[in-house]
């Protein structure tokens, strides 16, 4: 039976957070009737099964549970999409939590705009000490830019906070549908894509200034158990973000804003060419290019800089500034 709003929660290794992400969505004042949860992770465990178990049976609610041991969370939501049987799609990685109006605004927001293919909403930061640093520029009222217009004003819509956390995107299934294959194939950037896929597809985009999820900034020390195993951590991570990147240069060759993505793919360069003591990528850009989108951004420059000098004063500055 057809759906109003699917949900597809992602989680991988991570078992913490996981059911209360879950409860966050059947706390929502939505009708549990047109509502469809799939969890994708790549573990099986007895504990967290049994009580997604019993928060269906409490809500009469399928939750479809689905096993995905690809590492790349682009493969989990394409399991999920395949799975789904809503109009409407979004998503919630398992350290975030929905707000209990969240659903029923998606909902609302579709209902009244025939055209609106994707919807991003403000966060409301969660977690440790590090979540000051992040800051967005919430100043703006709600943005609906539909067709000619987002192309024209994209570089407006880039500085809003609409490329950034998976957990307030949701999009119309049959656009995404249209992307399936490169889905799969994303590491990490999936929030950073659908920005991109938004741009380009026919149909309007809303950037809505009311905060309907919490972003939990979680210590990358979650992860690891020792600074060296840290290391390798942020060096994974910036290498599968460069391969993303690298991937959405070429899949979005011919667009005005792939300008903001080789200036993305360089930065993970970069970072990545920092951590490491051999680098054994490149960049497929001639040096003047590289040069220039390296001058636009302070950001770039400071990595560039600091990619020249030794390892062993870069990992004294990882150690000290990185990590």
């Amino acid at each position: 039976m057809s759906k109003e709003i699917s949900v597809i929660i992602t989680a991988h290794n991570r078992k913490r957070y996981i059911l209360d992400a879950i409860r966050s969505v059947l706390a929502n004042n939505f009708p549990k009737d047109k509502l469809e949860i799939i969890v994708v992770k790549n573990y099986r465990d007895d504990y967290i099964d049994n009580e997604i178990e019993k928060l269906a049976r409490l809500h009469n609610i399928n939750i479809i549970s689905l096993i995905e041991n690809d590492t790349k969370l682009g493969k989990k939501i394409f399991t999920g999409i395949k799975n789904s049987q809503s109009e409407i799609i979004t998503f919630l990685e398992d350290d975030d939590l929905y707000l209990p109006s969240r659903l029923r605004t998606i909902a609302t927001v579709f209902s009244k705009s025939k055209d609106l293919i994707f919807y991003h909403n403000m966060i409301k930061v969660l977690g440790n000490k590090r979540s000051r640093k992040l800051t967005f520029n919430y100043l703006h009222d709600k943005i609906i830019s539909c067709d000619k217009d987002k192309l024209k004003n994209w570089r407006l819509l880039n500085k809003t906070e609409a490329k950034f956390n998976l957990s307030s995107m949701a999009f119309k299934k049959e656009i995404l549908h249209s992307w399936i294959d490169i889905i799969s194939r994303i590491n990490l950037a999936l929030d950073n894509f659908f920005f991109y896929v938004a741009l380009k597809e026919k149909g309007c985009m809303m950037i809505d200034n009311e905060p309907l999820t919490e972003f939990r900034a979680t210590d990358k020390r979650d992860y690891v158990r020792d600074e060296n195993e840290l290391l390798d951590f942020k060096k994974y991570i910036a290498l599968k973000f460069y391969e993303d990147f690298s991937l959405f240069m070429n899949v979005f060759e011919d667009e005005p804003f792939n300008e903001d993505i080789k200036g993305g793919m360089l930065f993970w360069f970069l970072e990545y060419k920092v951590l490491s003591k051999e680098i054994n990528i490149s960049v497929s850009l001639k040096l003047r290019n590289f040069l220039i989108h390296i001058l636009k951004d302070k950001s770039l420059i400071a990595l560039y800089l600091s990619s020249l000098l030794p390892f062993k004063i870069r990992k004294y500055l990882i150690y000290r500034y990185l990590v």
